[in-house]
Formats: structure tokens, sequence, C-alpha cells
């Protein structure tokens, strides 16, 4: 068979072959070339195709490189290397984003570089509008992109009469409507990197600024129903339980807050060990007894929904009396807040086989 026919042959069957593996280079075919001393030469480096759509689809490397004595292969993106390679080969790779090869030759005559690259194409949704957030109406705002003053770092919300809001690097908060018209701006409310929790007419927010974070309550007409400040930053969404009557918050600094949904009072308070850090929204478990939160430091905790007073606190009772039924006692206040309680704790860096175990 021909050297370019059994060449393309190689790289039919290697299209066309399936593969599970992550981005990796899996060496299919590799010759020698006669020798020589002239000056290396590239004269193929090549990828088949050169355009995937999907991350993980199969793209064959192949190179041509006479008189070269040993060929080396370099993922630019995850520094993956095949070495020792001879001066003429294919190799199958599958990666996950638009990605440079580098041919790095060597032969008596020297060294020798090229590169090829495989494009992540993916087909863009038409754009049916994009507001511009200086609040000016633009009637061509339906076919055109306009750019948001500041880097947006959070998903948008949406309520279900298509209203949606949206923060910014800016420090503003926005809402729009389902037209893409700026309805209103809450200037200077904080850097937003979270998607807001939204119930029963009320949007609750987390922001970040240099002097801490802050927990805001606010209703559609822009008006704040109430605004908790934290020593920290709120990068992670809130979370709200079914009955929509308490917002759980976590700041970055660790300490996880529930709040009275409607008035934002502290209901308790849970600080996780020194140096832990929260980017990640809390998840509430089916019977709302257990908050459960990982840090950026690989550890997973349950926290319970159901605090005691710290030890050493005293409690006020009320007394209401009743007219048509007997005297009621009720706990009132505490002379200090309420402390949540850890169920269990998991490092899911040293502890794997044993988590693997218990399920």
């Amino acid at each position: 068979m021909p050297p370019r026919l059994r060449l393309l042959t190689i790289l039919f069957g290697l299209l066309t072959a399936s593969i599970a593996s992550a981005a990796d280079m899996v060496l299919v075919s590799n010759t020698p070339l006669p020798a020589t001393k002239s000056a290396l030469t590239v004269q193929a480096f090549s990828a088949l195709p050169d355009k995937i759509f999907k991350p993980g689809d199969i793209v064959g490397l192949s190179w041509s490189v006479p008189g070269a004595t040993s060929v080396t292969l370099t993922d630019t993106t995850s520094g993956t290397q095949l070495e020792g390679l001879l001066a003429q080969g294919v190799v199958r790779v599958t990666p996950q984003t638009t990605t440079t090869y580098t041919l790095s030759a060597t032969g008596p005559a020297g060294t020798i570089t090229a590169k090829t690259q495989i494009t992540l194409a993916s087909a863009q949704p038409q754009s049916k509008w994009q507001a511009s957030a200086n609040g000016e109406p633009n009637l061509t705002a339906l076919q055109r992109m306009q750019q948001q003053p500041e880097s947006i770092g959070a998903s948008l919300t949406a309520l279900r009469d298509g209203t949606l809001y949206q923060g910014s690097f800016d420090g503003n908060y926005y809402q729009f409507s389902e037209k893409g018209t700026l309805n209103w701006t809450l200037k200077a409310a904080g850097v937003v990197m979270n998607q807001a929790a939204v119930a029963a007419e009320r949007i609750y927010v987390g922001t970040s600024s240099a002097k801490g974070g802050r927990l805001l309550a606010l209703k559609p007409d822009k008006s704040i129903l109430w605004d908790v400040q934290t020593d920290s930053g709120v990068i992670a969404s809130p979370t709200l339980n079914a009955s929509n009557n308490t917002v759980y918050a976590a700041s970055y600094n660790g300490t996880l807050l529930g709040l009275n949904a409607a008035t934002g009072s502290e209901q308790w308070r849970y600080q996780l060990p020194e140096g832990e850090t929260i980017t990640a929204a809390p998840t509430l478990s089916a019977d709302e007894s257990t908050l459960y939160i990982h840090s950026t430091d690989h550890k997973v905790y349950a926290v319970s929904t159901e605090p005691a007073p710290p030890p050493g606190s005293t409690t006020t009772y009320q007394v209401i009396h009743n007219a048509d039924g007997p005297v009621v006692v009720v706990p009132f206040s505490h002379s200090a807040p309420q402390q949540s309680t850890l169920r269990w704790q998991r490092d899911l860096q040293t502890e794997p086989t044993k988590l693997v175990e218990e399920m």
C-alpha cells in the first residue's frame, strides 16, 4: 500500500473509532525515515479535522520530519507530552477546548519546531436583544449587541413575568424587562458574583466590597426591605427553604447565617474553621434539618438548621394571656446569638477511600 494511502487509511480508522477518555494523546502509528545531514524540514504537521464542534471529539495529528531522530509532541493546554517519537507518525487526541499542539524534532542537523491548532467551534444562538445598562431606550437593541459597563460574573435571575435581575463588577444591580429595557439601577449595591434567590416578590442577593459584604432583600420596585452587613463578601448564592421564610447565606470567610426572610433578623450562625472559605451556594436537605456546604479547601460540612443557645446564655420568656385559653409561656429572646451545630464533616482530599466505603 502506498505510504500516502496508508496514512489516510490510518486517519480514517482513527476518526471513526470511539473513545471515552479525557483530552489525551494516543500513539496510533510511528515509523522512521531515512537519516539525513541536511537541515531538518517539517514536511507535514497537521490536524484532521482542524475544527471540532464538541469537547472530546477525536482528531488525528500527523507529522513527517525527514532526518529527525526524535520527535516530541506537546499539548500546550494540558502540558501532556509524547516524547521519543520517530520521524513520521499519527497520534489520536481528544481536545476539550481550542488547543495548540507543538512539535519539536531533533536530528543530526539540529532542531526544528512547528505548531498546529485545533479549534473548538460552537454555534452561537441568535440574540433577541441585549440591553444597554445606561438606561436609554434603544430601538435597535433587539437586533444588535451592546456591552455592559463592566464585566458580568453572575448568572441572570429571571422571574416568571420575564423580569430579569443582574449584577455587575461595576457595583450596581440592574433590573431589565423581558424585552431588554432597563427598568432601574440600584447603585453602589456592591459587586455581585452570585445568582439571586427569589420568592414572594422578594429578591435576595449577596454582594461584596472592600469593606465586607451585604445580603440585600429587595422589592421589584428597587426598595430595600432589609440590608444585613457581613464581615466578608457574599460570593455564594443565598438559599431559601421551601416555605420561603428562612434565607441561608454564606460569607466568603466561612460564616453561615440563617436569617428571617421577612425581616433579615439573625436566627443562628455557624463559623467554619479558620482559613476555610465559601464560594458555592449552601444546599438544604429534603427535611430542611441540615444545611450542606463545601469549602474551597475540599471539605464538606453538614450543619444543623436547628440551633441551640450557646452555653451560659440566658433566655427571656414572654407570658401571653389569652382571654379564651390557657396562659402561654414562649421564649422571647436570648442574651447571645444562637449558634448552630456541626453534624459532620468530610475532607474530600484526605478521605476519598473512606467516603467510597461508606457509600
